[in-house]
């Protein structure tokens, strides 16, 4: 997100119809400014002021809420003034000044666990237009070299278009795709095999879900690949080379594909032929996937890569990739390959700037963000779930209700008089 400017310099699993690249890195933070004429100890440099943020350029100013240009302020609002922190409004507060539990977040990466398509990421997040939303439904590119940094770039501008800049993909695609071919893969040997032999029983549309999934982000992966052939500037092909061998491999059978992703007629041989090219791109995913620089000495030859291999469970992975592979399900690969694409979650959200955050993540890769996250060092996570909304998991206490508030004796629109300030 980019940092929100101070106006008056007073202070400091969705279909991928879709599928971005990263967004790149945000501009370098602006240094905050001391407010004029208030001074800390005699001598010393002003004292720096944070603000209250109501949008990507505009915070409460303390001259306005004296004058009552802003209408009622509660002593809510006073205190989140005076405070060392920053706080972050949602559009338009007005209307919420005066209110005691009004909401706000605060530079902290809020963790939406979801059941995708329950509609809970809108309802709790639009109200926050300015802040920066990371989406697991949007698929960033590995930019690992210089070539693929200039394509990922290229698709980023491409697949956002006129659509809002502050959001941003959470999910790679090379991790995701690897995911999704090797369910095609335990599926066609169902199909194979003659257990869903027809389309119309059950499984039939299992199958034919992953076809379209992986064919959809084919469509994206050539994309990519494309721009990459356009680069001079790559002299170590290795990385791009498996770029191409992934596109390569899908498009070979890419009528096969089609054909399970609409329920046509296929026989045994086009069966074998797709589960040959579908274990080739993911032989050449796994190794891109796997971020470990290159070795260029002679020791290149008995350990190509340097440092430990990041791809932890790579016998299982490579076993499940093989054409002669047995049955497995969507529901059977996902712990298997969510580590991999937890992992470039955390990267996608490094690279996205300074908090808050907003990050939409399927609630079976929330425990594992989480862990990545406080390996990281990142006290600054929140989870929020169906069982623990995002006014909740804010301030457990104040964010519970306006019932529980008038329990406690604070009265949503009644607070104490902050004396102090009139």
């Amino acid at each position: 997100m980019p940092e929100p400017t101070h106006l008056h310099q007073e202070s400091a699993e969705v279909s991928p119809q879709r599928l971005p690249a990263d967004a790149g890195r945000g501009p370098i933070a602006p240094l905050p400014l001391p407010v004029i004429g208030q001074r800390g100890s005699a001598g010393s440099l002003p004292t720096i002021r944070r603000k209250v943020f109501t949008g990507a350029n505009s915070t409460l100013k303390d001259s306005d809420a004296d004058r009552g240009v802003l209408g009622p302020i509660g002593s809510k609002v006073r205190s989140m003034m005076k405070s060392e922190d920053d706080y972050f409004l949602p559009d338009n507060p007005r209307p919420l000044l005066d209110q005691y539990l009004l909401p706000f977040v605060e530079r902290k990466i809020y963790l939406f666990g979801e059941t995708h398509g329950d509609g809970s990421w809108g309802a709790q997040t639009d109200k926050y237009s300015y802040v920066t939303k990371l989406r697991e439904g949007l698929k960033g590119f590995a930019e690992n070299t210089e070539v693929e940094r200039g394509a990922a770039e290229v698709m980023e501008a491409q697949d956002r278009g006129n659509g809002p800049d502050v959001e941003r993909p959470l999910e790679d695609m090379g991790a995701y795709l690897l995911s999704r071919i090797l369910a095609l893969q335990g599926y066609l040997a169902d199909v194979a095999s003659g257990g869903v032999g027809a389309y119309d029983v059950k499984g039939g549309s299992d199958v034919a879900q992953e076809a379209r999934e992986v064919s959809a982000c084919l469509d994206r992966y050539v994309g990519f690949v494309n721009e990459m052939a356009k680069s001079k500037t790559e002299s170590d092909l290795r990385r791009p080379g498996s770029h191409f061998e992934v596109a390569r491999a899908l498009k070979a059978e890419e009528s096969t594909m089609m054909k399970i992703a609409n329920k046509q007629p296929t026989d045994a041989k086009q069966i074998s032929a797709l589960r040959r090219e579908l274990e080739v791109a993911s032989t050449a995913l796994i190794e891109l996937v796997d971020d470990r620089p290159y070795r260029d000495n002679i020791f290149g030859s008995f350990f190509p890569r340097v440092g430990g291999d990041p791809v932890t469970n790579r016998s299982q992975i490579e076993a499940m990739s093989k054409a002669s592979a047995p049955t497995a399900t969507l529901e059977a690969v996902v712990p298997v390959t969510g580590p991999l694409r937890e992992k470039a979650m955390l990267r996608h959200i490094r690279k996205a700037g300074r908090a808050p955050l907003f990050v939409q993540v399927g609630r079976a890769h929330l425990p594992g963000l989480l862990e990545r996250l406080k390996a990281d060092v990142r006290d600054d996570a929140v989870e929020v779930t169906s069982d623990l909304p995002l006014d909740t998991a804010i301030n457990p206490t104040e964010g519970t209700g306006v019932a529980e508030a008038k329990a406690e004796g604070k009265d949503d629109r009644k607070e104490p008089v902050d004396t102090t300030l009139i």
